[in-house]
């Protein structure tokens, strides 16, 4: 029997108790591999050109690089990759 793929997914949040909840939450799926867990913008945008993966969770005010510039780059390489901005800002201009 054949293994399925597992959706590979990057984690980048700078607030740890953010970081763990949301971890634990996608561990919980089995189809799910956690492939980095990041707590800034230039380390996020590293890992995931490195490792590719299929998901992106990225918190919107990363350090260094926010969110939604690393969106604009890893999807100018990689249209595929699919992205789950992150934010605990309720503004809804902002969002």
């Amino acid at each position: 029997m054949r293994a399925e793929k597992k959706i590979r997914v990057l984690l980048a949040d700078d607030h740890p108790l953010i970081r763990d909840g949301v971890r634990i939450q996608l561990e919980a799926c089995s189809d799910v591999e956690i492939v980095a867990e990041v707590d800034d913008g230039k380390e996020a945008l590293a890992k995931a050109e490195e490792l590719d993966p299929d998901i992106a969770f990225l918190d919107i005010g990363l350090p260094g690089i926010n969110g939604l510039e690393i969106t604009r780059i890893l999807r100018e390489k990689n249209p595929n990759i699919k992205i789950i901005i992150l934010t605990i800002h309720d503004n809804r201009e902002y969002i």
